[in-house]
This record gives C-alpha cells, structure tokens and sequence, in this order.
C-alpha cells in the first residue's frame, strides 16, 4: 500500500491550483481528506489523481 496523503500534500496542490489555504474551511477540508486515505489504497489513488488535476487548474490559468 502507497503512503496515505498528507493534509500538506493537499494544501500545496491547492495552492499550486491558485486557491487560497488560509481559509479554515479549506483546512479543515484538507484533514479530513488525508484521514480518508489513511485505510484505503483506493482512496488514496483517487485523491492524488483529484490533486494532480487541481495542480493543472493552476498551471493552465
């Protein structure tokens, strides 16, 4: 099984995607979702596909 994600991991993609990470909505969000791959491969697989494409949002604009 792959690392799970890491909330910093989620922050930065969100940051490379131009969004703002000092909301603490955002934060919070960020947690909740590294927690969510802590026991599922699958989960982590999807999350890391969902960040790369946040990260080419960011690039693209």
């Amino acid at each position: 099984m792959s690392d799970p994600v890491t909330k910093s991991e989620v922050l930065a993609a969100l940051k490379a995607g131009g969004l703002d990470i000092t909301d603490p909505r955002r934060i919070a969000e960020a947690e909740y979702q590294a927690r969510a791959t802590e026991n599922s491969e699958k989960a982590c697989v999807s999350l890391r596909r969902d960040l790369t494409e946040i990260r080419k949002m960011g690039r693209r604009g």
